[in-house]
């Protein structure tokens, strides 16, 4: 019993070191976990922060959005004031103009729009990408005429971000490895043993 109120108390510790923040969700359709973090940063921070993260054992990344669906619920996720909110996504065309692609997560390389059209799900507010400033960076928002719509923005904008989870980028330790062919072998004498 002792033993349990400890733990207990350890979770809240831990629930409570996390701030405002809340515990990763899960959305159904597929299965990922999603976090949004308020913190106000620029593009390639979000990036690192997210890629920094882990859920479950689950490495994060900012989000990559591939649905209707999926947007709808990643929008619902923060608690923006009255007006909206605004929030970094991991795609880019930084590195080919008006060519869109993911640059995190299991969609890392996927293009998903490219010079006036969406090759997969994507979801502009009518008349971006305007790439106006050199804008390179995925921005998601709602505002109180618009809901869960994508902008090009530029990368030292400070927004907050949305941290997806899933197992598709779970690395498995090399520890991880020599574990289970170890139990493996220990199976296999122990089969030996009781023919025997």
């Amino acid at each position: 019993m002792k033993i349990c109120m400890i733990a207990l108390a350890a979770c809240s510790v831990a629930v409570l070191a996390q701030g405002s923040e809340a515990l990763p969700v899960q959305y159904g359709d597929n299965g990922h976990y999603y976090e949004y973090i308020s913190a106000s940063v620029d593009f390639d921070t979000a990036l690192a922060q997210a890629a920094g993260m882990s859920y479950l054992g689950m490495q994060g990344y900012l989000a990559t959005v591939t649905s209707a669906g999926e947007s709808a619920f990643v929008a619902a996720l923060h608690t923006g004031s009255g007006i909206g909110s605004s929030y970094w996504l991991g795609g880019s065309d930084a590195a080919s103009e008006q060519t869109w692609t993911w640059i995190t997560g299991p969609e890392a390389g996927q293009i998903f729009y490219q010079a006036g059209t969406c090759l997969t799900f994507c979801n502009w507010e009518p008349g971006e990408p305007n790439n106006s400033n050199t804008e390179n960076a995925l921005h998601g928002f709602t505002w109180w005429n618009s809901n869960d719509t994508w902008n090009d923005l530029g990368g030292g904008s400070t927004l907050s971000y949305v941290v997806e989870y899933s197992a598709a980028t779970v690395p498995v330790p090399a520890g991880m490895a020599l574990l289970l062919s170890g139990l493996g072998g220990l199976a296999a004498i122990r089969r030996r043993r009781s023919r025997r």
